[in-house]
């Protein structure tokens, strides 16, 4: 495949020989330019397809172009970034791209060689092949009625991520994930109606719906000889009204299910109003036998303290620290830090977004035990799960 480069870097040898290296590697045009001036005023009028950046030039430097980004074009080229400087800028310049909609395709320090330009190449192939149109309606919005209408119908089904242990070799658990059957769009991810969901406050519905869903999927799979945990994703600002660690218990108890087989994640992009509510609602659903979860441990609110202070079993691992621990070595050290930590305070850590096999034998090499993500299998209805647990082949994936 042929792609259009931009290269900015300000040092006319290094330039040359950056331009060069890429171009060797393949029928792509690649364009050099020695300023952030020079870039905008191109990204303004050029499709590209990725831009390879240097941090420190003298007129607008890697981190202006990012904040100057334009956005001519749909979707944006992608962005990787070279410098002198310590991986920590390069991480804090990338995680400024990313938070304006920039895919960072990697940081590389100088110098960037043969093998930089390949593995940027490769990584550059990969994202293209994933920006293959997708049929959804990303902008589109739903009303309150037809929302509610859809969690009273259960056309917004509960589907199963399975969780499994490198260690045991088998299933020990499952993601409870929100999808839609829409009458008309036909089945739709959590990131087209959730914030419709959070726009007409029914995130409690929709917890209530997916636990007695989990309860009767837990129910089937027993009959079939299978015992899975079952982890549900709750907003911790519900956590607001102290009544709600006794009603689910309520319901659980009212269902014929165990507690101890639910486990509640908390989403890190909410918290409570007053701390007090936090800790007494986290504390009371761990005294009535169910299990927590901090979902994508360290963004958002969670924290050390946090994770320390509340009595979680478990905490959960973002693709992204993942991702980025393949390819430096700092990241490389806190993933494993995290780890371990988790080992020596008894959590189960959970690495959510595994894809490859490098990456299940990655984690194994680190301490990890449990995985997810579509190395496994995606999402799954009940019984579509069910078929999956009575596959022998599954038992053969193992990190070696």
């Amino acid at each position: 495949m042929r792609y259009r480069i931009l290269v900015v870097e300000d040092h006319p040898l290094l330039l040359t020989d950056i331009t060069h290296t890429l171009a060797s590697l393949g029928p792509h045009l690649v364009e050099g330019v020695s300023s952030g001036g020079e870039a905008l005023c191109l990204l303004s009028e050029v499709a590209y397809d990725l831009v390879l950046s240097d941090l420190h030039m003298p007129d607008v430097d890697g981190l202006s172009l990012v904040e100057q980004w334009p956005t001519t074009h749909s979707p944006y080229p992608a962005l990787a970034l070279i410098s002198g400087d310590t991986l920590a800028i390069l991480s804090g310049v990338a995680q400024a791209a990313k938070a304006r909609g920039i895919n960072v395709l990697g940081t590389y320090t100088k110098p960037f060689t043969q093998c930089c330009a390949s593995s940027l190449l490769r990584d550059l192939h990969a994202y293209q092949q994933q920006l293959t149109p997708v049929i959804r309606p990303p902008c589109h919005t739903h009303t309150n009625h037809l929302v509610q209408a859809a969690l009273a119908s259960h056309a917004i089904q509960a589907w199963y991520q399975p969780q499994y242990s490198m260690v045991e070799q088998k299933i020990v658990g499952v993601e409870a994930l929100a999808r839609w059957e829409h009458p008309n769009l036909g089945l739709l991810p959590p990131s087209a109606f959730l914030a419709d969901i959070e726009r007409a406050a029914l995130h409690e519905t929709l917890l209530y719906n997916m636990l007695q869903q989990a309860i009767s999927a837990q129910q089937y799979w027993h009959t079939l000889g299978h015992e899975l945990n079952v982890s549900i994703n709750l907003h911790t600002h519900l956590l607001n009204d102290l009544t709600l660690p006794e009603r689910l218990y309520e319901l659980t108890l009212s269902r014929n299910a165990k507690p101890a087989a639910i486990t509640f994640e908390l989403t890190e992009n909410t918290t409570t109003a007053e701390a007090g509510h936090y800790y007494s609602g986290t504390t009371r659903l761990r005294m009535m036998g169910f299990s927590l979860s901090q979902d994508d441990f360290s963004t958002g609110y969670s924290s050390f303290y946090r994770l320390l202070s509340t009595p979680f079993n478990e905490f959960k691992l973002d693709r992204t620290l993942l991702h980025n621990a393949l390819k430096h070595e700092h990241f490389r050290t806190a993933l494993h830090s995290l780890i371990r930590l988790g080992n020596d305070l008894g959590l189960t850590v959970v690495a959510e977004g595994v894809e490859t096999q490098q990456e299940a034998e990655f984690l194994h090499h680190m301490g990890g035990d449990i995985i997810q993500g579509f190395l496994i299998s995606p999402a799954l209805r009940h019984d579509a799960l069910a078929q999956l647990l009575d596959q022998p082949c599954l038992s053969s994936f193992h990190a070696h």
